[in-house]
């Protein structure tokens, strides 16, 4: 069986605003089946040039699961209020 990675990077412009809401988010991706592997910062790089910030990789066993909480709008609201105290980026992978 497949898992799901979601792999976020973030530059926190407002490190209040984000401890806020980061319960909030935590508890959201738990009750969708997340699970983090990796959440905070330092990061450390190794080679290349890609900056990372403050990581965080959350596992999920299904495709579905991930869709879900993206759709939750309790969910979308989160991450509006996320998109307004640091930038993101996020992706999805399959793992191996």
């Amino acid at each position: 069986m497949a898992v799901y990675f979601v792999i976020l990077d973030s530059e926190i412009s407002d490190p209040e605003g984000l401890a806020s809401i980061s319960d909030s988010l935590a508890e959201m991706v738990r009750a969708h089946g997340g699970r983090y592997l990796v959440r905070g910062e330092p990061t450390e790089a190794k080679g290349g040039e890609l900056a990372l910030k403050r990581m965080a990789v959350v596992e999920f066993d299904s495709m579905a699961q991930v869709t879900a909480l993206f759709e939750v709008d309790a969910f979308v609201e989160l991450r509006e209020q996320r998109s307004r105290i640091a930038d993101t980026s996020a992706f999805i992978v399959e793992g191996v």
